[in-house]
């Protein structure tokens, strides 16, 4: 891992955010391994509140290393210090139905997952909704709330950065007024 001189400031925000984190829950089936995953949206989702309300901001950087794709993940203090991890380095595996492209971005997104749980010491956890589905039993407390936070999460996060095919997908900046940082 490299970082800046001094990572006095970085590293305290770091361990608020790390302590205020909530693990994030495999809610997502991937059809192709058949295994169920947290996406990148959920867990993004959960950390960028904390990131900012510490000063903090993280840049993944896709990096080529002797034929595999590698994740850089750069992490970045209002200070101007920063932390800057090795590459996590994957083999790209072919997969039918998919161009070279999408096995690299897949990937990739499989890497800035797995970057951002070590950083910030965030497990993912059985979706214990899905496995509880067929079921009589009650659902936990614990269950139906740590639910309703993902469904939130997810909600704001759709709101805010809408995907492909979304009818709000496409609008530039211009036409929507972001409000500017408060720490600039």
């Amino acid at each position: 891992m490299r970082h800046s001189e001094s990572i006095a400031n970085i590293a305290t925000a770091m361990v608020k955010v790390a302590g205020s984190a909530s693990d994030i829950v495999k809610d997502t089936n991937n059809d192709f391994g058949g295994y169920r995953y947290a996406t990148l949206d959920q867990l993004v989702g959960m950390l960028r509140p904390l990131l900012t309300a510490n000063g903090l901001m993280v840049s993944q950087e896709l990096v080529a290393v002797e034929g595999a794709a590698g994740t850089v993940t750069r992490v970045w203090h209002i200070s101007g210090e920063w932390i800057e991890t090795e590459p996590l380095v994957m083999s790209v595996q072919d997969r039918k139905g998919l161009t070279a492209a999408q096995a690299v971005g897949s990937t990739f997104t499989y890497g800035r997952r797995y970057a951002l749980q070590a950083l910030f010491g965030i497990a993912a956890e059985a979706d214990d909704d899905a496995s509880d589905a067929g079921r009589q039993d009650p659902k936990t407390p614990a269950s139906v709330a740590r639910r309703a936070q993902v469904d939130a999460i997810r909600r704001d996060y759709n709101a805010n950065y809408p995907r492909r095919g979304d009818p709000k997908h496409g609008i530039s900046e211009a036409d929507e007024a972001r409000p500017e940082p408060d720490f600039l």
